[in-house]
């Protein structure tokens, strides 16, 4: 199920444009596009493509005066502060040419401005900026370019330049109604499933409309027809923009391949992703070492253990050595290249165990390349890999500038491995982890609502009230979040008027008025109306309950939009022992690739895309028919709207792999998602984020 190949071909299409119009030119690059080029061969092509040199879009840059020439590549509308900025960039240099490449089409901008279909938004936009050049005369171009494909590995793409779209949730209904209100519609809307694109508050029309147009030019660069399967409802508005592009039905009349895309809601199993896997080291480290500055799906390695000059010495105090190690610019996981193009896809498909073993091996192997001496007890040791013996073997490597240049991909990865098993939270994470299991293994399908409830708030009473050996809370209100986050997406709950969730509402209120706010997660500081300034406020005990009610509210509906399903509306696994979680992509892959090929509808729905897809629709009602499934294309995208996690990844990966030898199949199976998800992600997703106001330029 190799599917890099897939990848390459469109972003060798994707990014042809832009690097065809770099020669001589100052390039300003936003964080999206650049972490987007980080995955695609990074600054390096720009610079091979003939750019002088590379900025970040930003007010505070400039060029030199010799230059003349600028491109700028942008994923915002050019409106807003985007325009700001490229007002700002341009009168503060000397260009006489400039280019600029934004990821939104033209249609879009004018959607945003509520323009006239037919008006010029690009052809006024470059009159102005020959103007803030200081000439007419000067030349500008404004190009289209839909640059969002990160290439995380030959199993996964996600999309940065669309981290923030997040799928509806049960409590965005009266927002979207109060929209509608404020149009004059009189129709109240109580379901997910009558929302509609134009009830959409405009910021999140945009967003849908932007996903629907990449995914129409990787279509259009993979030279495929497309086959649209949707399993929830913000992927239905997504598949319907899709279908209707006009764009898109000229594509279909001529493309001479054939691909299926399957959308899926996050929304619909947010247990998973909350929950703390105990065998993906590739999970764990996102959800355990901190974010790499300016990207969507990456992640801080220290790298100090390279470094000849390393912050250690009695006379250094703890925040000396801090200091120090801050001064160094941290390493990241980094795309597949030639000398480790399988490394990463191996940790992201291996257990935890099999994923340290190959780490090792791969150490050793390099090592000895290099005539490094190695300590003969780590070679002949094969029991369990500790993180102790990766830092040994990646410290061989240090003041060897070649050895490390060359074996950067494997010495990054191993050291983040290495600092995720060692670090502090690690234990943590895994008593969470068996926690999650514990509380499955109470909540069977039949088993009384009150009394689930009931140990849930038996455990933050218990869990809020433990102290370490330094009088620190054990557990923080963040990881009790977590926790009720996961137990809460597992089935429906008790009824909202049941006096159990004021016992909960109470233990949480009490829990959040008596923890120290720099212990308090963003989201929440920010519900309360706090911030990083306010580490020392105290929090009123009014205030948290009135957050808590707002959190009690969110908790009562996560399992709503699995209402509509009748097939997939259920996330256990009845098994002889105590009952499983059951993965929701699991049990889609299960249904697809099933050799008998059961019915997927009403929970799967078919769009139509152009008359000929109509026609077939309407025949059927006449005629029995076999409607189409994702496996009649010899390519399959499957993309996770609002975060995928590794161990899905991995459990897409070993279903097809399995398919595919059973049945002597060749099918190309591609994973794509907005982001790599944590459980820290989900919890601010569905408790405090506004999702229907992403981050776009309006």
């Amino acid at each position: 199920i190799m599917a890099h190949t897939v990848l390459d071909t469109a972003n060798t299409k994707l990014w042809g444009p832009v690097f065809a119009k770099v020669k001589g030119a100052v390039v300003f690059i936003d964080s999206p596009c650049a972490e987007c080029l980080y995955w695609n061969g990074g600054p390096r092509k720009l610079l091979d493509a003939g750019a002088v040199s590379i900025k970040e879009f930003s007010s505070f840059e400039s060029a030199e005066k010799k230059h003349e020439k600028a491109v700028f590549i942008v994923s915002a509308l050019l409106k807003g502060t985007a325009q700001s900025v490229l007002q700002d960039t341009i009168k503060s240099s000397n260009f006489k040419n400039c280019v600029v490449f934004t990821t939104y089409d033209e249609d879009t901008h004018r959607l945003s401005s509520k323009s006239d279909p037919n008006f010029a938004f690009f052809e006024n936009l470059e009159s102005q900026i020959c103007n803030w050049m200081g000439n007419v005369r000067y030349s500008c171009e404004i190009l289209y370019a839909p640059l969002f494909i990160a290439s995380f590995s030959s199993l996964l793409f996600l999309t940065p330049t669309s981290s923030d779209l997040f799928p509806l949730l049960n409590h965005d209904l009266e927002a979207i109604d109060q929209v509608r209100k404020n149009k004059g519609e009189k129709h109240e809307i109580t379901r997910l499933s009558d929302v509609h694109f134009f009830s959409l508050p405009v910021n999140y029309q945009l967003q849908i409309r932007y996903l629907a147009s990449c995914l129409n030019s990787l279509f259009e660069a993979l030279d495929c027809k497309d086959e649209i399967f949707v399993v929830g409802n913000t992927s239905r508005l997504i598949a319907t923009q899709l279908a209707n592009l006009p764009s898109a039905r000229q594509r279909r009349k001529v493309s001479a391949n054939q691909a299926s895309l399957l959308l899926v809601d996050r929304s619909l199993d947010t247990a998973g992703p909350s929950a703390h896997s105990d065998d993906s080291i590739v999970d764990k480290m996102f959800g355990i070492l901190p974010d790499l500055p300016c990207h969507a799906n990456n992640i801080s390695v220290d790298m100090t253990c390279l470094s000849s000059i390393k912050p250690t010495g009695a006379d250094l105090s703890e925040k000396d050595k801090e200091d120090i190690k801050h001064m160094y610019f941290p390493g990241s996981i980094m795309p597949p290249n030639e000398a480790y193009p399988d490394m990463l896809k191996d940790m992201m498909t291996s257990s935890q165990k099999l994923a340290i073993s190959i780490i090792k091996k791969s150490l050793i192997t390099a090592s000895e390349e290099e005539d490094f001496k190695i300590d003969p007890k780590i070679v002949k040791n094969k029991s369990s890999v500790t993180p102790d013996e990766i830092n040994a073997l990646v410290e061989k490597f240090c003041g060897n500038a070649g050895a490390i240049i060359y074996h950067s991909n494997l010495l990054q990865l191993s050291l983040a491995a290495a600092q995720t098993l060692s670090h502090e939270y690690h234990e943590k994470w895994m008593e969470l982890s068996s926690m999650e299991k514990i509380l499955t293994q109470t909540m069977t399908d039949q088993s009384p609502i009150a009394k689930i409830i009931d140990v849930i708030n038996q455990y933050v009473q218990v869990l809020m009230n433990k102290y370490d050996e330094e009088g620190h809370k054990e557990w923080t209100v963040e990881e009790i979040l977590m926790l009720l986050v996961y137990i809460c997406s597992l089935r429906t709950l008790a009824d909202p008027e049941d006096d159990i969730w004021d016992e909960l509402s109470s233990a949480l209120s009490l829990a959040i008025s008596g923890s120290p706010a720099e212990e308090l997660p963003d989201g929440l500081l920010g519900a309360l109306g706090l911030n990083e300034s306010h580490e020392n406020s105290d929090i009123e005990l009014d205030i948290a309950q009135d957050v808590v009610g707002d959190i009690i509210t969110k908790l009562q509906s996560l399992t709503t939009p699995r209402n509509d399903l009748q097939i997939f509306n259920s996330l256990h696994q009845e098994t002889m022992g105590p009952p499983e979680y059951s993965p929701l992509i699991g049990q889609i892959l299960n249904k697809i690739l099933d050799s008998n090929k059961p019915e997927l509808e009403p929970d799967m729905e078919h769009i139509s895309t152009g008359l000929m897809g109509l026609l077939k629709t309407g025949f059927s009602m006449f005629k029995k028919v076999t409607p189409p499934r994702p496996t009649d294309s010899p390519i399959l995208i499957i993309f996770i709207v609002g975060g995928v996690s590794i161990e899905e990844v991995r459990c897409i990966h070993r279903k097809v792999k399995e398919y595919n030898l059973r049945n002597g199949k060749e099918l190309k199976v591609v994973v794509g998602s907005t982001k790599v998800t944590s459980p820290a992600d989900i919890v601010d997703k569905l408790l405090f984020e506004n999702n229907l106001l992403p981050n776009v330029a309006v």
